[in-house]
């Protein structure tokens, strides 16, 4: 009885190995970075839930007073009023191209989704500092500041 070798038409098996072990390497490396979002959205719906608030996505910009900050959300569409407590610094997170905003009565977070830097702007009283305490955190080492109030308008006209 007479056996025949496999044998791949071309190239012989020793030469598919190493560009077959590239291949696999490059697909694992490339689903790990399409993989890699710092705070998955539902964390964030968690946590609007738990506040009993509302997420507004896209980029922000900022303005910043001696009173407080404002945040022009979703293209100017949404300004959020962030009142500063006067004896308290307020820490401006700036402009940020891809930002979930989390604003309930509570307080307000800003989570940059490029970085995953977040900033909490709590209200000052006892309610809204325990709901903010039992929170998952949003980011590594939010920055925290406490404020007088808040407001949200949409500047937004429907036609």
């Amino acid at each position: 009885m007479k056996t025949e070798k496999n044998k791949v038409p071309g190239l012989p098996v020793m030469a598919w190995s190493p560009i077959v072990m590239v291949l696999l390497l490059l697909t694992a490396l490339s689903c790990r970075k399409n993989d890699s979002s710092p705070v998955a959205p539902v964390e964030m719906q968690n946590i609007a839930i738990k506040l009993q608030g509302e997420i507004i996505n896209g980029g922000i910009s900022t303005e910043s007073d001696e009173d407080g900050i404002a945040l022009w959300c979703n293209g100017g569409k949404v300004l959020i009023g962030i009142g500063k407590i006067s004896s308290q610094a307020c820490s401006n997170p700036g402009n940020i191209a891809h930002a979930q905003v989390v604003y309930s009565n509570f307080g307000v977070i800003i989570h940059d989704t490029d970085t995953n830097k977040s900033w909490y702007y709590i209200q000052n009283d006892e309610e809204s500092q325990q709901r903010f305490g039992s929170l998952p955190a949003a980011g590594e080492n939010p920055v925290i500041s406490g404020i007088a109030g808040t407001i949200r308008l949409n500047l937004s006209q429907s036609s």
